[in-house]
C-alpha cells in the first residue's frame, strides 16, 4: 500500500506539471499570434513554453509529447495535447511498470469591443442601509427610462410626452393588445422591445406619460433620474459622474422587469437604438453585455405609481397570479429573448445580513455599557446566484458559475 502511494503520489505531481506546461504553452502561442493568423512563429513559442516548463526528466517522465494547433471550428483559439509515461518505483513489484498521463489545454482571445448596458437598482429599497433604515447602499438596478419625443393626444395619462421634469414614462399595452382596455401581457415579446410608433397617430405603439400631477389614487410616487444612451466615456471619473447622475434618485417601487425591459431596448440592434449598436467597429465585432444589478427585493404595492400604472385602479398587467408573479413572468421572458438576441445576461445581487448572538463570556457583566450581544452587519454581491429558499424567489438570468 505505501509502494503504491508513493508512486500515485508521483503520477499526480507529474500530471500537474503537465497540465500547468500545456495551459502555459498555448497561452503563450496565442499570445503571440497577430489575430487570429496561425504559424510556425506561433506554434514554436507555445512549444519553446511547454518545453521550459516541463523539461526533459520532470518527475521521471518519459516519452512526453505536446502538440498544440489551431481549433478548425474556431480560429479565435488554439488547443492543445500533452502525454508521458511516469515510471513506477515500488509498483513494479506487482507487475506495473508505468503509469500515463495526459492532459488537455485551450486558449482563446476574443478580439472584439464590448458594449455594456448597466441595469441599477435606484428603487426604495435601496435607500437603506442594511439594519437602522440610515445611510444608503451601493448602487444597484436603474428602470431605465426614455423620453420618446413628443406625440400620443387625449387627456389624463395619455397626454403628450413629457419633456422636462421627471424622467420616466408609462409602458405601452404589449404589441398586439387594445388600449381599451388597456393590457399588458405577463410575458414580453420581440415587438414589444423593437416596434415602435410609426407616426403620432400610432397610439398603441406609444408610451403613456408618467405625471403624478394627473394620476389620482397613488399611495406613493417614484421615478428614477433619467437614464443614459450608450455611449463611449473619456475616463473613468466620467463614467462614474454618469453612474451617479443616474442614480442620483432613490424612490419607488421595484419593478425589476421594467428595468431589464428597457436595459434590452437600449441594446438591442433591431429596435429604437439600433443606430447606438453596431454590429462591428473597423471590422472589429461587438460583444453586447447586460449587467443588471440589483438588491432583491421585488415591490410592487397596490397603489405605488409605476411604469404600469396604479394596480389597484387601472389593473394593466395581466396574467395569472399574484402581481408579484406577473412580473417576474416579464422579467424572465424578457431575460430570454436578451439572450437570445446574443446578449449576454450577468445578474449581480446585493446581499445584506444582521447577525445577532449572545456573548460566549459573560463581559457585558464586568463592563459598564457592553452589550449582551454581538451584533453585526454583512453585505455582500453576488452574480448569478440561485435564492430558492427566499419566499419569491426572484429570477435569474444568466446561468450561475
Amino acid at each position: 500500500m505505501i509502494g503504491s502511494g508513493v508512486d500515485i503520489s508521483v503520477s499526480y505531481m507529474a500530471q500537474s506539471k503537465l497540465r500547468n506546461a500545456c495551459d502555459a504553452a498555448v497561452l503563450a502561442g496565442r499570445q503571440s499570434m497577430q489575430g487570429n493568423d496561425w504559424d510556425n512563429a506561433s506554434e514554436q513559442e507555445a512549444e519553446k513554453f511547454f518545453d521550459f516548463d516541463f523539461p526533459s526528466g520532470t518527475h521521471g517522465v518519459t516519452d512526453a509529447v505536446f502538440d498544440v494547433d489551431q481549433d478548425a471550428d474556431d480560429p479565435a483559439q488554439i488547443v492543445g495535447s500533452a502525454t508521458g509515461t511516469v515510471p513506477t518505483s515500488l509498483m513494479k513489484i506487482f507487475g506495473y511498470n508505468s503509469m500515463d498521463i495526459s492532459a488537455n489545454c485551450n486558449a482563446k482571445r476574443d478580439l472584439g469591443h464590448n458594449d455594456v448596458m448597466l441595469v441599477l437598482d435606484v428603487t426604495g429599497s435601496m435607500n437603506d442601509a442594511p439594519s437602522n433604515g440610515g445611510g444608503t447602499k451601493t448602487v444597484h438596478i436603474s428602470r431605465s427610462s426614455w423620453n420618446n419625443g413628443n406625440g400620443g393626444g387625449g387627456t389624463g395619462n395619455r397626454q403628450g410626452f413629457r419633456t422636462s421634469g421627471e424622467a420616466c414614462i408609462e409602458e405601452r399595452p404589449s404589441i398586439g393588445n387594445s388600449d381599451n382596455p388597456f393590457e399588458i401581457d405577463d410575458v414580453v415579446r420581440r415587438a414589444d422591445i423593437d416596434n415602435r410608433a410609426t407616426n403620432g397617430n400610432d397610439t398603441l405603439r406609444q408610451f403613456g406619460r408618467y405625471d403624478p400631477g394627473v394620476q389620482e389614487g397613488m399611495s406613493q410616487v417614484g421615478c428614477p433620474s433619467e437614464a443614459s444612451r450608450l455611449q463611449s466615456y473619456a475616463s473613468e471619473s466620467a463614467f462614474q459622474s454618469a453612474v451617479n447622475t443616474a442614480t442620483a434618485n432613490v424612490t419607488g417601487g421595484t419593478y425589476h422587469d421594467v428595468g431589464m425591459l428597457w436595459g434590452t431596448r437600449f441594446i438591442s440592434r433591431t429596435g429604437f437604438f439600433a443606430s447606438d449598436n453596431p454590429t462591428e467597429i473597423d471590422d472589429v465585432p461587438v460583444n453586447q453585455h447586460i449587467v443588471f444589478m440589483t438588491d432583491g427585493m421585488l415591490d410592487t404595492g397596490d397603489q405605488l405609481y409605476s411604469a404600469h400604472g396604479v394596480k389597484r385602479y387601472q389593473q394593466c398587467t395581466q396574467g395569472s397570479g399574484s402581481e408579484d408573479e406577473k412580473h417576474l413572468s416579464r422579467f424572465a421572458s424578457t431575460c430570454s429573448l436578451a439572450k437570445s438576441m446574443g446578449i449576454t445576461v450577468n445578474d449581480v445581487v446585493f446581499y445584506t445580513a444582521d447577525i445577532s448572538m449572545p456573548r460566549l463570556l459573560p463581559w457585558h457583566g464586568f463592563v459598564e455599557g457592553m452589550s449582551p450581544t454581538i451584533d453585526m452587519e454583512l453585505e455582500t454581491a453576488v452574480r448569478s446566484q440561485p435564492y430558492g429558499n427566499q419566499a419569491t424567489p426572484p429570477v435569474i438570468c444568466a446561468e450561475p458559475d
